[in-house]
């Protein structure tokens, strides 16, 4: 079980390798967040679709946000 700075219990899945995998995905779906009014599921929707219309996979296209590659503009055209 992992504990964050203050102490709280945080889920269990939140260390499951698949979650681990992801990190970079619930990366981008932040920074699609702070950029915008848009929640977890269209944050996350929109990055997949970007992902798919460049032929990229999920995580392909996370990584390239998360590392400034990709700029949040063109996620969200």
């Amino acid at each position: 079980m992992l504990y964050d700075s203050d102490e709280r219990t945080l889920p269990g899945w939140i260390d499951e390798r698949s979650a681990i995998d992801r990190v970079m995905v619930w990366t981008a779906v932040g920074l699609l967040r702070s950029a915008t009014d848009l929640d977890d599921a269209d944050a996350l929707a929109r990055l997949r679709g970007f992902a798919y219309s460049n032929d990229l996979t999920l995580d392909a296209a996370a990584a390239r946000l998360v590392e400034r590659q990709l700029p949040v503009r063109a996620v969200l055209e």
